[in-house]
């Protein structure tokens, strides 16, 4: 249990944690995970007091009820069943989790994609371009974090100066690469001249948001795949139509 917590919060990548723990191999620690999320039982085994079961489950993030919705919306609109849409895109999420980038991601986004049905030249196109323009899970994280750390010091927040920031932040965003870091490199700037940070606090909020970084690329990735979704269910019939009528 311990292990698996660890991870999730960010204290090490699976190698380290495996390593750390005595665990053989990546694949029993990202089983560990997904049954940990589901709220099952996990069972260790060969520990010197015999079997340990790990039954508690834990809460969900904001960044994955975002994507819950995110996948609700793109399943009514592509009249599927998103709870099968989302088991199909769990091994973009733990890589997006893992590796911190969406860019990196590509590959393993794609595959998942085209596992919930979308047309593949729709995802040829959808998957790389939202890999760079489409950073909701790191717009949510970067955001929520500088609100926090400004109430920490102390610096109040108008409604009018956080939509100011929030909205400048995205559109920082959609400039930014999709590497580790990237969004926080291109939204920087904007804590100092719009929320009136100090050094010390944009310190503090980058090495907080780093620290959590892999919930962001891991919506992100998600959400590529959802949009790919809702793209294929409006645009994908007709361009079948259209490759019917030239044959």
């Amino acid at each position: 249990l311990q292990a698996v917590q660890e991870y999730l919060s960010g204290a090490g990548s699976q190698w380290t944690i495996c390593k750390r723990y005595g665990i053989l191999s990546p694949t029993q620690l990202q089983q560990w995970i997904l049954w940990y999320n589901g709220h099952r039982e996990i069972k260790e085994r060969g520990s010197a007091k015999g079997e340990i079961y790990m039954t508690k489950g834990r809460k969900t993030t904001f960044n994955e009820r975002v994507e819950i919705v995110q996948y609700c919306i793109a399943g009514i609109i592509a009249r599927k069943n998103p709870l099968k849409m989302l088991w199909n895109i769990v091994p973009a999420y733990l890589t997006g989790f893992s590796i911190c980038s969406s860019s990196a991601c590509i590959p393993v986004t794609y595959e998942c994609t085209l596992k919930n049905g979308v047309n593949k030249d729709i995802a040829d196109f959808t998957i790389p371009l939202c890999s760079t323009v489409h950073m909701c899970g790191s717009t949510i994280k970067l955001t929520v974090t500088s609100v926090a750390v400004a109430y920490m010091f102390g610096e109040p927040i108008t409604f009018g100066l956080f939509m100011q920031f929030a909205l400048m932040q995205a559109i920082a965003a959609v400039a930014a690469p999709g590497v580790m870091g990237g969004v926080l490199m291109a939204s920087v700037g904007l804590l100092g001249t719009v929320l009136g940070f100090s050094d010390t606090m944009t310190t503090l909020m980058m090495t907080i948001y780093l620290a959590l970084d892999g919930y962001g690329p891991a919506v992100n990735v998600s959400g590529d795949a959802a949009i790919a979704v809702i793209a294929d269910r409006l645009f994908g019939g007709k361009k079948n139509s259209a490759e019917s009528a030239e044959a």
